[in-house]
């Protein structure tokens, strides 16, 4: 594992410590209020169109539209880099 990974793994770790005291991160909470509708989100490999099916503290459930078919995938909401609605 490189330093990197080892960074990005410990700054997980300390963000799940911290909506454990806080209660929740504010994008999650966001992210929740989004369930059932249609929104563009910028991921670490580019935007995406989709639908958020469910989300929770950590982790949002999308529909990623495709051309030939959809996808369901799980996502952490700390790759999320924007969300663009409509």
């Amino acid at each position: 594992m490189t330093r990197d990974e080892q960074i990005k793994k410990l700054d997980r770790r300390v963000r799940a410590l911290e909506n454990k005291v806080g209660g929740g991160s504010e994008m999650s909470k966001l992210i929740m209020d989004l369930i059932g509708m249609d929104c563009t989100i910028e991921l670490d490999y580019g935007e995406k169109r989709c639908r958020v099916m469910d989300a929770d503290e950590e982790w949002v459930k999308l529909l990623i539209y495709g051309k030939k078919a959809d996808e369901a995938v799980l996502r952490r909401i700390d790759d999320i880099q924007q969300i663009k609605l409509g």
